[in-house]
């Protein structure tokens, strides 16, 4: 965890704050028209505000601020994670990946099983964020093991005796 850590980078951007569950406020406000810059995943705005850009200026806003902040570790393969915080429509993500995409390969970065979607929300808040790690051999396999969460699955994870047991006596149920 601390490797992967180490080489890891995120920034997110929000265009208004989360709700908490009973709450008649969001945590914070982002005034119309602007963006909060390096916002916390956990519902805390942004260090700054700027105008609010485009879905190409915000992936380029995303990638250079990324670039700019890489580890010395010599990778140039990544994988990024492009999360929408709660709010974001798919199709918007999707938008901003492709420039995502485009602006990493142009910085000679190549981009290895990228995810895009809510893989971590602030409930209802709007906005999103870029994180990229950067790989190593040991992190690119752990990367790319399949994984089954009740939270997160990522291809097919082979199931103990004792699993395939239980699953055959649910299908009799």
């Amino acid at each position: 965890a601390e490797h992967a850590n180490a080489r890891t980078r995120s920034l997110g951007v929000a265009f208004d704050g989360c709700t908490l569950p009973g709450q008649d406020t969001p945590l914070f406000e982002v005034p119309e028209g602007r963006m909060g810059l390096g916002l916390g995943i956990h519902g805390e705005p942004g260090v700054s505000e700027r105008e609010l850009p485009s879905a190409s200026e915000l992936a380029k806003i995303l990638v250079d601020g990324l670039l700019a902040e890489a580890p010395e570790t010599g990778s140039r393969r990544v994988t990024a994670i492009l999360n929408g915080l709660g709010a974001t429509k798919y199709e918007e993500l999707f938008v901003v990946w492709g420039t995502v995409a485009r602006l990493l390969a142009e910085a000679g970065v190549e981009v290895v099983a990228p995810e895009v979607g809510e893989l971590v929300t602030s409930l209802d808040m709007a906005g999103c964020s870029l994180t990229l790690t950067w790989l190593d051999d040991e992190l690119e396999r752990l990367w790319q093991a399949p994984a089954d969460t009740p939270a997160y699955r990522k291809g097919t994870v082979e199931l103990s005796e004792a699993e395939k047991i239980f699953h055959k006596m649910e299908e009799c149920v």
